[in-house]
């Protein structure tokens, strides 16, 4: 280990300009962190607009989502509907063909 002499270390106005110059250093770096934090702060600025278009897009998506099941089941319901008029129209055909038939014990 090095010992310092009294030569070797610093007088008052040396000290003074060393601590001078760490506290312009750090005031540097101080102004250096307040444009990141601007910078920061902008970033948050653009992605929170581009959250609440992208949730304005979701939003529209799922109405339109929930549209689109809504007619699906009201095809569904029309297939059903008409699926039933169909059975009763050949059920229908079946018992008028059946009576036009003359029965074989009348033959």
């Amino acid at each position: 280990m090095i010992a310092l002499t009294e030569q070797d270390q610093p007088t008052g106005g040396e000290k003074m300009r060393m601590l001078e110059q760490m506290a312009d250093a750090l005031e540097d770096e101080i102004a250096g962190l307040f444009r990141r934090a601007a910078a920061l702060e902008e970033e948050e600025f653009v992605l929170s607009h581009e959250v609440g278009e992208r949730q304005t897009e979701i939003n529209r998506l799922l109405l339109r989502l929930e549209s689109m099941r809504a007619e699906r089941e009201r095809v569904m319901e029309k297939i059903e509907s008409i699926s039933r008029e169909a059975r009763a129209i050949r059920e229908e055909a079946f018992n008028t063909e059946d009576r036009s038939r003359p029965s074989k014990s009348m033959a």
